[in-house]
């Protein structure tokens, strides 16, 4: 009885321990692709945003009656408005298996505390979905 109990508890221990550089490896992935986004944002280069956006997001902008073009040069406007990201620190990282008017599956809302030229500081959140094993941005606000 004794080494069987062992036995568990070491397995247990086992399963554990394994399961939190998983879910490190998750946290880091959807993190690092909303802050790879964004750094693509700040550094004007919005045909990549775009090409690594979700298929959600870029339909959503289309159905909308605006064009990748009118997108993209609505987001310089944006970034000309916000001035040069001076700092970006994570705030939170949550996940869930629905957000509200977003299809079904795996997601991710990224919030960052960011400091811009000429807005100062403000909360920016990034939404993110499971694509085909990838993290990609499905919403930014």
């Amino acid at each position: 009885m004794g080494r069987w109990r062992t036995t568990c508890g070491i397995l247990l221990a086992i399963c554990v321990a394994a399961s939190i550089p998983a879910a490190a490896a998750t946290d880091d992935a959807a993190r690092a692709a909303a802050e790879g986004w964004l750094k693509l944002r700040d550094a004007g280069d919005y045909e990549a945003c775009w090409n690594q956006s979700a298929r959600f997001f870029r339909q959503k902008v289309t159905s909308d009656q605006v064009t990748k073009d009118e997108w993209k040069e609505g987001s310089a406007r944006y970034q000309m408005y916000l001035g040069r990201t001076l700092s970006r620190k994570l705030r939170s990282l949550e996940y869930m298996d629905r957000l509200p008017e977003f299809p079904p599956g795996r997601q991710a809302v990224v919030r960052f505390d960011t400091v811009f030229e000429r807005t100062g500081t403000m909360v920016e959140i990034v939404a993110l979905m499971l694509e085909d094993g990838v993290w990609r941005v499905s919403a930014t606000r």
